[in-house]
């Protein structure tokens, strides 16, 4: 249950955030800036993922795979 999760934690944010993204991007950061910003987030989420294991906590991998979808 804890690897299916993992895999949702990635997939119910791309329900909403890709249509918020795409406004996002053609209407407030413009195309390069909003590909550093989302790309920003999706490294940040990956490094959280890792500390989380690293440290052995669930809930900082959990949160680093919310982020990162």
């Amino acid at each position: 249950t804890q690897y299916t999760l993992f895999n949702s934690l990635y997939s119910w944010p791309n329900i909403i955030l890709c249509f918020c993204g795409g406004i996002l991007i053609d209407r407030v950061f413009g195309l390069k800036f909003g590909t550093i910003v989302f790309s920003l987030a999706v490294f940040i989420g990956q490094i959280l993922f890792g500390f989380g294991a690293y440290k052995n906590n669930l809930w900082i991998m959990y949160a680093g795979r919310f982020i990162f979808g």
